[in-house]
């Protein structure tokens, strides 16, 4: 990376390089395959990824300044592996034939910074970020790959600072347009990847600080969400059977809310610094809630509004070279999942972690 800066003018620009190698492994037996007594995915895929990128700030003014970034990626997927599938007349291998995609996408960010005062500013920003597509590793022989996802961010908000810095509050409304956004969800005992065409989400963010005192601090966040799905033709769509399990179809998700997007979640935060001789003890207690969401995009699994309690206490010693901290989460044991799926066997849910404690310390050096 390379940066650089005159009087008016300040830059960037740089080269990243990512290389990762996955592998997913799925085993499905018992009465669900049938006259088959066990079935073996072995997906493994490969990502290669090469992007440039600069970015630059101009000050028009004492007051103004633009800013315009671009970034260029290329991405290659490859996928290899093999299904291996076993019944009563023995054991037969599927190979997966390498299968490769490529992924190449212009991304930038344009932006408009105001000085309406010393501690005030004024901002307006459009954005377009990139999300590359890929095989489904868990489901060989393999399909085509999922397309990539696109989002379009514009957001217009303010920075500030007043009472002499004791106070910061950012307020900014946000607007984001998805192109093929990748959802995840099960048909039968399967999990894909999957693309829905277009999505809408809108909404405001508020955070805010407060020095109560030179030790006492308040700090916090609320946001209003909406989010809606504005074409999904072909979404997955689970159906109760009343025997048990679930059976899949397909739909037009259409107006549909885009899973795990609360429309109302916040939390605050109490930081208290007490000295203690040269070293220091740091209370900190944070509530955040949400009023809900739903699980999957045909919205039949909602999870319900919930109130997380987390809170710590730190040492720090008299050079900060170590910190020795306790830690608790989920303090009031709140029962709440982190998925829910409807698949075929019938409702499958994943419960967040309970009430947790523990210590953990830290040496810098």
């Amino acid at each position: 990376q390379l940066n650089g800066a005159s009087d008016k003018f300040k830059w960037n620009a740089g080269v990243y390089l990512f290389h990762a190698m996955g592998r997913q492994i799925g085993y499905v037996s018992g009465a669900l395959l049938g006259a088959t007594q066990l079935s073996v995915t072995d997906g493994r895929q490969r990502t290669r990824s090469l992007a440039g990128y600069a970015q630059g700030t101009y000050s028009l003014t004492d007051s103004t300044r633009a800013t315009l970034g671009l970034r260029y990626t290329y991405e290659q997927r490859k996928l290899t592996g093999f299904r291996e599938i076993t019944n009563a007349s023995g054991t037969t291998v599927l190979p997966q034939a390498p299968k490769s995609a490529d992924f190449k996408k212009l991304t930038w960010r344009l932006a408009l910074d105001q000085d309406l005062a010393p501690d005030v500013m004024a901002y307006v920003s459009y954005n377009r970020g990139f999300r590359s597509g890929g095989f489904n590793a868990g489901v060989l022989p393999a399909t085509a790959p999922v397309k990539p996802e696109v989002l379009d961010a514009g957001e217009i908000g303010i920075k500030s600072q007043f009472l002499d810095r004791k106070v910061r509050l950012n307020v900014s409304a946000f607007y984001y347009d998805f192109k093929d956004i990748q959802l995840s969800s099960f048909v039968s005992t399967v999990q894909f990847l999957r693309n829905a065409a277009r999505a809408r989400l809108y909404g405001v963010d508020v955070d805010y600080e407060v020095a109560l005192s030179q030790r006492f601090r308040v700090s916090g966040a609320l946001e209003y969400l909406h989010s809606e799905f504005k074409s999904f033709p072909g979404g997955p769509v689970a159906t109760s059977i009343p025997t048990g399990g679930n059976s899949t179809s397909s739909a037009d998700l259409s107006g549909k809310e885009v899973p795990r997007t609360p429309t109302w979640s916040g939390s605050i935060t109490a930081n208290y610094k007490q000295p203690i001789a040269d070293s220091a003890l740091d209370f900190s207690l944070t509530y955040s809630y949400n009023d809900g969401y739903f699980h999957e995009p045909d919205n039949k699994l909602r999870e319900g509004s919930y109130s997380l309690v987390n809170g710590q206490i730190a040492w720090t010693n008299p050079n900060d070279s170590l910190t020795v901290s306790l830690w608790g989460k989920n303090l009031t044991n709140t029962r709440y999942s982190l998925n829910s799926t409807k698949q075929f066997v019938g409702d499958v849910v994943a419960l967040a972690s309970p009430r947790t404690y523990g210590v953990t310390v830290g040496f810098k050096f």
